[in-house]
Parts: structure tokens; sequence; C-alpha cells
């Protein structure tokens, strides 16, 4: 037994499955280099030469296996390269439709946060106002105050409720002003409470999907509501609603660009003029001066990123902009607020909307002058046009999906059931195709054999075969054929066996009859006609 078993474990060869488990393994620590693919290449080689069929010359045997390896580096390149592309082009796609929504509710905000929206066509606000709109429309959703290491902050700052107008989805957000317009919006949101974008003028808000609306002093509105598309109407008025008036914060520079700020506001000559005069001279100093790129450079908080944008590249998005127009004009006295939101100005025709994409996402700036809050917005007019020139392929295809969704789901602004009509039409068109379908299918089944046999004018020999009229009399006298059983199997369970032959005989005439094409088939029917008269009618079993 044990001479058995010793022999038995010789006889097994792993040695082959062996070198190529080790080249598996070796490979998990690949660095992609061709010297990996070389040296597996030769060991390979030295493994199989031992089992070369010794009937061939070693070239006949060297050339099959060397145009195998040159096939395998070029196609491993060709996979690398396919796979590099792909994670690529996945990653754009990721960034340009896996966009997640900001949120507005948290106190801070980095400079980089909506340049990286800045990457995303995803839409996520509709809108349609009965009057001409001159765009661009700045729909805000919240302010900051004070700027350090490279991230806006703002106090705590708590909402207030605002009243529901009784038996009505109604919130009347300023009552003293008059409503002289109004926008049906549809926004998405994806949480149940959310800070939605809306003009500094807004008077009122409505919606069958809104719960509770609460209001800021920094004019941010909140709503609670159900996620996903929400639709509203909103109003608005021809005065800007009234903010919290400036604070200490509101002037502060941050130390590490006090410098800065203070050898601009010196070159402009920012301190000896008007309030008014050093707006233009701000708004023309970032106009002629900088200009704007959505090239997204990486963000290091000791990097004095800032003071590169103002004297070495003068180069940027929205935020950088924004927060030197802000840190600008707080040197020369004016209090300013950082806001961030959405800029409105691309219309669809076939959705006759304007719609809102991530890449609108913008910043802007708020100054105080004579008693109010007024807008200000420094970035060149050209950023919208040159993030349009980034969209991808599929944008259109998006789109489409993105409109169906909302249709479906969040067209309703109303204080009315949800109208689930399109369910009903859709049906009626189902409901007429699978009936014509069930019809169509009862027409072919009744179907006469004459029908059948010059259908399309194609005439079918066989179908007048006296074989027939024989299949209906025993069918009449024994059991019937089975869904699939062939003639030949039928009549042999029914006849007894020593009628079985010449029956057989028959149905082989009648084959020919029906199914070749070359025959007499004058003589085919005649040659079934005469076995006919030759056979009785057994007694089946």
């Amino acid at each position: 037994g044990a001479k058995a078993s010793s022999d038995l474990l010789y006889e097994i060869d792993i040695s082959l499955p062996y070198v190529f488990i080790c080249l598996i393994a070796a490979s998990a620590g690949n660095k992609h280099n061709d010297l990996f693919f070389i040296f597996s290449t030769l060991l390979i080689i030295w493994a199989l030469w031992g089992f070369r069929p010794k009937h061939y010359h070693v070239l006949q045997w060297a050339m099959p296996v060397i145009l195998v390896f040159c096939v395998s580096y070029l196609t491993q390149h060709s996979l690398r390269e396919l796979q590099e592309k792909a994670e690529i082009l996945f990653f754009e796609l990721f960034q340009q439709y896996g966009w997640v929504s900001p949120n507005p509710n948290k106190t801070t905000t980095a400079i980089g946060s909506l340049g990286r929206l800045k990457l995303s066509d995803r839409i996520i606000m509709r809108l349609k106002s009965e009057r001409q709109l001159n765009t661009p429309l700045y729909f805000h959703e919240t302010s900051y105050s004070t700027y350090e290491y490279g991230t806006w902050r703002t106090p705590y700052v708590e909402f207030d409720v605002i009243e529901k107008t009784p038996n009505k989805n109604e919130w009347q957000i300023n009552k003293q002003l008059k409503e002289i317009n109004s926008f049906d919006i549809a926004f998405y949101s994806d949480d149940t409470s959310a800070i939605i974008p809306s003009p500094d003028n807004i008077s009122s808000l409505s919606g069958k999907d809104i719960i509770q609306v609460e209001t800021s002093a920094y004019g941010s509105t909140r709503i609670e509501a159900r996620s996903g598309w929400l639709s509203y109407r909103l109003g608005y008025t021809n005065q800007k609603i009234i903010e919290r008036n400036p604070e200490a914060t509101d002037l502060l520079l941050p130390p590490a660009y006090a410098e800065d700020f203070k050898k601009v506001a010196s070159e402009l000559e920012l301190y000896t003029k008007p309030a008014e005069e050093v707006i233009s001279i701000v708004k023309d100093y970032f106009k002629t001066n900088f200009y704007y790129s959505i090239t997204q450079n990486q963000r290091f908080t000791k990097g004095r990123y800032l003071s590169k944008f103002l004297f070495e590249n003068k180069k940027g998005h929205c935020e950088y902009f924004a927060t030197a127009t802000a840190l600008l004009l707080r040197e020369a006295g004016i209090p300013t607020r950082y806001t961030i939101g959405f800029s409105v100005q691309e219309y669809s025709p076939w959705q006759g909307a304007y719609i809102v994409r991530a890449r609108h996402a913008h910043s802007w700036v708020k100054y105080y002058i004579n008693g109010k809050w007024q807008t200000l917005d420094t970035t060149p007019s050209i950023w919208a046009p040159m993030e349009a020139e980034d969209k991808t392929f599929l944008e259109p295809i998006m789109d489409l999906l993105s409109w169906a969704r909302y249709t479906i789901t969040g067209r309703d602004i109303d204080d009315k059931q949800e109208n689930n009509n399109w369910f009903i039409w859709l049906l009626i068109p189902l409901g007429s195709y699978l009936f014509w379908r069930f019809y169509k299918k009862q027409r072919v089944q009744h179907k006469t054999k004459t029908n059948i046999a010059t259908e399309s004018g194609i005439t079918r020999f066989g179908l007048d075969s006296p074989v027939y009229t024989l299949i209906k009399t025993l069918e009449g006298q024994s059991d019937k054929r089975l869904p699939g059983e062939t003639l030949i199997a039928w009549l042999k369970r029914i006849l007894p066996t020593e009628k079985t032959e010449e029956f057989i005989v028959l149905i082989k005439l009648h084959y020919r009859y029906r199914f070749n094409p070359v025959s007499d088939k004058t003589q085919d029917k005649q040659s079934i006609i005469d076995a006919l008269q030759q056979i009785s009618l057994p007694k089946t079993k």
C-alpha cells in the first residue's frame, strides 16, 4: 500500500501549474513596466522548453511561441491604455452627472467648493416666468461675513418660521411690499430640509409639496418638504428684502492678507474716493486686469493663493473674484458679505423654461452703502459660456432623462390631488395594442386550410392530400394526436401492430406529396389514392 501511494504521488507533476501560480502571485506587485513582462516571458519559455514536441524543429516550435508573446505584449499594452481611458471617461461622467448638492445650512464654505460644482452639467432647477427676463438673474442661498485661512464663515443664525396663510399652501415672506410677478420653479432637493435659491426681492412662496417655510436675517429661505423634485410658485416685488445691518465682522480683513489689500487700495487711491466711485473703480480694476479660468488648482491653506491671484497669475473662477472684491472693498471702508447661489441665464426652448445646472453655481459680493445692501459681481461675464464649452456629449441625453423624471414626479404646484392622468393615457395605447394582438392571434387560429394554402398568393402543395380525410376518421374512432406528436408515432400508438406497417407506407407517400418540391404531384396524389383503396380501416386500440 505504501509503495502504491508513493508511486501515485510521483506520477502527478505539479511543477508547471506551480510556475504559473507563482507568476500570477508576482504580478500583484507589478508596477506596470516592461521588464516584468520580459522576464515572465523568458521564464515561461524555459518552463515550456521541456514539453516541446521533439519531432518538430526548434524554429518550428519557437516561431509560434514568439508570435504569441508579441501579440500578448501588444494586447496587454492596449488593454492598459483602454483601462486608463475608461477610468478618465467614467471619472469625467461622475463629475458631470454624479453631482451632490451643496449644504448651505453650513456656516462655512471654502474656496474651491463651488469650483468643484462647476464640473457638473446636472440640472437642479427649472424656472418659468410669464414675463421675459433680463438675464442673468441672481438666486442667492446664503451669505458669509468672516474670511480666514481660505474659508468664509458666518455666525450661527437662527431661522424664523413664517406663518402659513389660512386655507392655502402659501407663505407671505414680505407682506408690506406689493407683488409684481411670480416664477414657477422646480427645484431638486436631496434632503427634506433645504435652503432654496431665491432672489433678493422674494415676497411669497406657495406649493403643495412645502410643509414649512423659514427665513434668516441673512436673506436665506429654508423649507421643509419631501426630497426629490419640488414644484412651487415664488412671488417677487420691485424691492429687495431687508437683511441684517452691517456688523463689525463685515469689515474684517484676515491679517495674512492685510498688507496685500492695503497695497492694491493705495494703488487705486480708494481711500480718498466716495463709496459710489470706489465701487466703479474696483469693478473696472478686476474687469481690465484679470481673466476667468476654469482650471481647478489645488488649494493649500498656507499657500497664499489669494496673493498669487492678485499679483501673479491674475486668473481664477468666481470664488477668487468675489473674495478679492469683498476684501478690497472692506479695505476701502465699505461693509461686504460673500454670497453664494446660482446664476439663471440658460434658456431651453424645447422645455420652455430657464434651466439651472450645478455648473451655474456662482458667488458674488453684497456691499452696503446709502443704507441698503446691493449686489456686485466682478467675475467676467464670459464664465458661463466658457463652462458650457466643457459639457459632455451626453448632456442632451441626460437632460431628456432629467426632464422625464421631473415631468412624472414634480409638475404640480397648486394645492390639489396629484394628477395621475398620464398613467391612464399610457394604458389606452397599451390596451389597444394587446387587444389587436389577441384579435390577430384568434384570426390566425381560425383560418381555414384553404386560406392558409393561398396565403400571400403562394400555393402550398399537399394540403389537399386524401390522407387528411383518413386522419379525421381515425381521430373520430380513437385518441386524437397529442401536441407535437408525429403522424407515424400517433399511428403506432392507436393501431394494431399488424396494421401499422401498411399505414406507415401510406404516410411516407403523403410526406412525399406534401413536402417534396420536385416530385410529380399528380402521380404522387394518385399513388396515395391507390394505396387507400387497398387499405381497410382496422379497429383501433
